[in-house]
Order: C-alpha cells, then structure tokens, then sequence
C-alpha cells in the first residue's frame, strides 16, 4: 500500500494534513514542575491569557519555564542531550506536568530517560503525542541557524513536516538507518548486489520525504513572504533546496551513476541528508554577516510562519528585547498582537516589562508571571 507521503510526480505533492484543528488547539492552561533545570522546589503557574509575559532578571528561570513547555509538547528540550539532563542537579528525577484544553500530561525525568502520561495512563506512542501540541519559536541560540551546516536548517521544515504527516518520524528514522547501512557499505566495499537492499531502501524513505518536504515549503514558502510584506520590509523568501530528482526512479538511477564516486567517498552523495533551507532578502541569500537584529527577525518570523501553517500552535519568543531596534520591535508585535495569530498560544520572555506590549495597549489581555 502507498504511503500518503509517496508521489510519482509534482502534480502529487501531498496536502498537509495537521493533526490539530483551529476548532479544538491545544491551549496549555497550568503548568507545574519540580526538579526540573533551576527548578528544584514545586513551581506551578496558570496561564489564563493566550498570550503570557515571563518576567525576571537573568538567571531567575524565564527560559526554564519555557523549556518546561516546549518539553510537553516536544518531548525534549532546547539543547542536544540527554534527557536525564534536564533535571536539577543531584536530584533522582524532575517532573513537569501541564493541564491542557483536552487533556492533562505529565514527563517524569529519571536517569533512564522520560517517562510519560496523559490523563493518568501510560504512554509509549511518542509520535502521536508531539504530532498533538505544535509548538515552534526563537531562543537566542537559534542563531546558529547562519553559522551550522544545513540540518539545523531543515529541522524546521522536518518538524513542520512531522506536524502534519503521521508517518514522517518513522520514514526518517527508516531513512537514517539506510543511510548509515549505506555508508558502511561503501566503506567495506562490498558488492552491488549486497549494497542493493540499502539503495531500495534509501530511494523509498527519502523520496516519501522529500516529497512531504516539498509539501510543506510550498505552505510555508507563501505565509513567509506575508509576514515581512506585513512588517513593509524589503521581499524576502525561503526556499528548500534538494538535489533529489523529480521521480523515485530517476533518484535511483542517480544513486547507481554516483555509486564509483561514492565508493571512493566512502559516503553517500545524493539524497534528502544533503537537503538545505535557504532564506533570500530582495532575491540574495541572508548570510551570517547580516546584522544580529535583522537574523533574530529572520528566524521569528520563520518559526512564526511554521506556527501559521498549524491551526492551534503554540509559539514563543525567548528574550523578547534582544538585538531589535524600536521599529522592527513595534512593527513585529503590531503583527504578533493582530488578528492573524488569533490562533496562536503564545509565550514571551523578558528582563523587564517590555514597553512595546505597554505600547500596543496589550496588557489586559496578557497573562504576566514575574520571577522574583
């Protein structure tokens, strides 16, 4: 049977299918947690507004509490580690648990990894429970997106991906175990005949992926462009670059002409790991050497163009004051406090009070929660 990610030419390109509707989003309403980070005591906070304001001085735990709710919808944490980092230091375990819309959850944090539960039961499906609760936003080290190589680019179109197509996370995974077979295949050198499982294998996983990858840049690629229209800034677009063929077959035929330059290699040199996501400002590429500002602004508006193609996401700003100027600052919460993210959950963290949301006259309709 064809998988709903599968297509044999670009007329195929599959629709997103999100697993959450405008209808019933997802909306955190508490949030409790202890030995979690620097949160070592109880800490419980109730979110009463779709948009809340983190307040306190550094070092106090404002990205904590996020992190803690990117942790019940995405299963791990801002950072590449293990889960058993998460907790505070020399503590057995750390839970956190929130109270949703529609259910409640809890993630026990042990020295084995995560232990989950939704509505007191058990839960082992980890890809039906992030596939529930969209969430996507900037914390300053996604400035890394202009400096790493392209996977922490593609990271966003992956999860925008996984958000929409039950089937994604497992095709990568299977992707990742071909590629690996594949490569140390080619390292041994072993025959055609021997290395034939891994290439079928690989031409399947990552044409259903780059299909579904294609799928969502072409949603993502239009609501992107709208949003620095909206701001009145100069064009700017993102663009998914892969150098994949258009058919399943013609991918193949391109692994069997590369096959003596890849035995050489002793890697493989075409398919979806070699994939990029390029954003362009007035038709050139956003470079690293782009002002801090302008990258920060990139990068929101990316994530928030990700949160934009998922009814009910949720989204958040980690270091609201950073780097932005007072225009682009006040233009980009005239966006975020208007009618186009009505659907959006949204978390800021700041130092102080930030005068833009004093400015925008938002406050009744902000939850604030200040960390002595």
């Amino acid at each position: 049977m064809r998988s709903q990610l599968t297509a044999s030419t670009e007329a195929d390109f599959p629709v997103l299918r999100p697993a959450v509707s405008a209808d019933h989003p997802p909306r955190i309403t508490a949030l409790s947690l202890h030995g979690f980070r620097n949160y070592r005591e109880p800490f419980a906070a109730a979110f009463e507004q779709r948009i809340t304001a983190i307040v306190g001085l550094n070092g106090r735990g404002k990205t904590n509490l996020i992190e803690a709710i990117y942790l019940l919808c995405r299963l791990r944490g801002f950072r590449d580690e293990s889960p058993g980092r998460l907790r505070t230091w020399d503590t057995p375990s750390g839970v956190v648990a929130g109270v949703f819309s529609d259910f409640d959850r809890e993630v026990v944090i042990g020295s084995n990894g995560l232990a989950l539960k939704q509505d007191g039961d058990r839960v082992q499906d980890r890809r039906s429970w992030v596939r529930q609760t969209p969430i996507f936003g900037y914390r300053p080290d996604d400035d890394l997106f202009f400096h790493v190589e392209p996977e922490q680019r593609r990271r966003y179109l992956d999860w925008l991906a996984a958000m929409c197509f039950a089937d994604y996370i497992p095709t990568a995974a299977a992707y990742r175990r071909a590629l690996q077979q594949r490569n140390a295949a080619l390292r041994q050198r072993l025959s055609r005949v021997e290395r034939e499982v891994w290439d079928a294998q690989l031409v399947e996983a990552g044409y259903r992926i780059h299909c579904a990858r294609k799928a969502a840049a072409a949603h993502l690629g239009p609501v992107y462009a709208q949003l620095w229209e909206a701001l009145e800034r100069p064009p700017a677009e993102v663009v998914y670059r892969s150098n994949l063929p258009e058919t399943a077959e013609a991918y193949a035929d391109a692994l069997r002409e590369a096959e003596t330059a890849d035995l050489e290699r002793g890697w493989t040199s075409i398919g979806v790991h070699r994939d990029d996501l390029v954003v362009y400002r007035e038709g050139r590429p956003v470079r690293q050497s782009a002002s801090q500002g302008y990258r920060k602004l990139t990068i929101i508006l990316l994530s928030l163009a990700c949160a934009l193609c998922l009814p009910g996401a949720m989204f958040y700003i980690d270091d609201l004051e950073g780097e932005l100027d007072d225009e682009n600052e006040s233009r980009l919460f005239s966006l975020l406090l208007g009618s186009r993210t009505r659907h959006l959950q949204m978390f800021f963290s700041a130092v102080r009070t930030p005068d833009v949301l004093s400015r925008h006259d938002a406050g009744p309709d902000i939850n604030w929660i200040r960390l002595a």
